[in-house]
């Protein structure tokens, strides 16, 4: 069953990890058939599931290359002027430019994900004067990340600009 079905989507031009994951649901299915009694005498999900990944060739998995570009985004915001005023509308806009700069930094120099810097809370790098902390990422894992000066300096930039006592180290203006 499952050999055919993976013909079928091959046959029908979907990507590998489509196939992976139709092929999981399906093999789920069979599974869950399999428990309720439906399944035809003499099935064994044990033989099919070996079938699958004797005959399922799995590619692997394509790796994201960064961008060449990454260096003109970080140049960008950090060439880009602060607005100059003492209104609210001009403090706003600053924050919003010092707070892209700041996450730009974090994210090239840790390589973490945007979860990952959502969570951060300003305590934890002590409004950037530490330049490492732990996050707790996918799977619940605990793992360091390490911020490069550059970024520590944007992020102290920013902590140091914003006038309230929130939490988080990245918030909305």
């Amino acid at each position: 069953i499952l050999v055919n079905f993976n013909a079928w989507l091959t046959d029908c031009g979907y990507s590998d990890q489509s196939k992976r994951t139709y092929l999981a649901y399906v093999t789920e299915y069979l599974r869950y058939a399999q428990d309720k009694g439906w399944m035809p005498a003499g099935f064994s999900m044990e033989i099919a599931a070996y079938r699958k990944r004797k005959r399922v060739e799995r590619a692997a998995y394509p790796i994201p290359q960064p961008s060449d570009r990454i260096p003109e985004l970080l140049a960008y915001y950090d060439r880009k002027p602060l607005p100059v005023g003492d209104d609210w509308k001009t403090e706003r806009e600053r924050l919003v430019l010092l707070r892209a700069r700041a996450v730009v930094h974090f994210l090239f120099s840790t390589a973490g994900r945007v979860g990952d810097a959502e969570k951060i809370k300003r305590v934890s790098l002590q409004d950037g004067r530490l330049s490492e902390c732990v996050v707790r990422g996918k799977g619940k894992k605990d793992r360091y990340i390490f911020l490069t000066p550059e970024a520590q300096h944007a992020v102290r930039i920013y902590c140091d600009a914003r006038d309230d006592q929130f939490e988080s180290l990245f918030i909305s203006h």
